[in-house]
Order: C-alpha cells, then sequence, then structure tokens
C-alpha cells in the first residue's frame, strides 16, 4: 500500500511538476503535497523497519506461533508507523512554510510553490 503512495505522490505528482516547470493548485495544495510525500516516504522506511523487526523476532523465537498477534496489533503497528511518519515530517513544515524559491534543472529560479 505505501509502495503505491510513493509512486502516485512521489514519482507520479513530481515527475508531472517537473515537466510543466510551474505549480497552478496553489500555494497551501503544494504546502500539503510537500507534507505528504514526506509523510509516505518516511511511512516507507518505518514499514521497512517493522517487516525486518518481525524477522528478526521470527528467527530469534521460531517456535512462536504467529496466531498470537491479532489483527489489532497489526492496525496498531500501522498506526503507529503513521504517526510516527507525520511527526517525523513536522520539521519539514517549517521550512515550507518559510521557504520561496526552488531551482529548477534548467538554471531559472521559480517560485518554490507559486507564491510570490
Amino acid at each position: 500500500m505505501v509502495d503505491i503512495l510513493v509512486g502516485i505522490f512521489g514519482c507520479l505528482v513530481e515527475g508531472l511538476w517537473t515537466i510543466t516547470v510551474t505549480w497552478n493548485a496553489g500555494t497551501y495544495a503544494c504546502k500539503l503535497l510537500k507534507f505528504l510525500q514526506l509523510t509516505i516516504l518516511h511511512m516507507s522506511a518505518y514499514t521497512v523497519v517493522c517487516i525486518g523487526w518481525d524477522r528478526y523476532i521470527a528467527v530469534l523465537y521460531p517456535m512462536k506461533s504467529k496466531s498470537e498477534e491479532s489483527s489489532f496489533t497489526v492496525n496498531r503497528k500501522m498506526l503507529l508507523i503513521v504517526g510516527l511518519s507525520m511527526l517525523s515530517s513536522i520539521p519539514q513544515v517549517s521550512s515550507l512554510l518559510y521557504s520561496k524559491k526552488r531551482k529548477h534543472f534548467i538554471g531559472s529560479t521559480n517560485n518554490f510553490c507559486g507564491s510570490a
């Protein structure tokens, strides 16, 4: 699920933005999108860490039954991943609030989120 979100919000939207060179959806949408992109990136990393931890426990205790882990526990882990991801993305919000310029590969300097 997280990989699909990375593909949509990360690659597709950023690719379209690079092709069009301008952002026409407004300042708030731009800043929200950048926050979502960073949150989804953190979600992807934390999910890999969670999978690694699960495999570590499986190797450490091979005879322990996985039936003990309910869907409630899995949902709690996913909520923890989302919460940590949003918490990790908060510092980016302040930099988005105060950043104005974005340097493009062609050498022109355009407004980062379309604000003057």
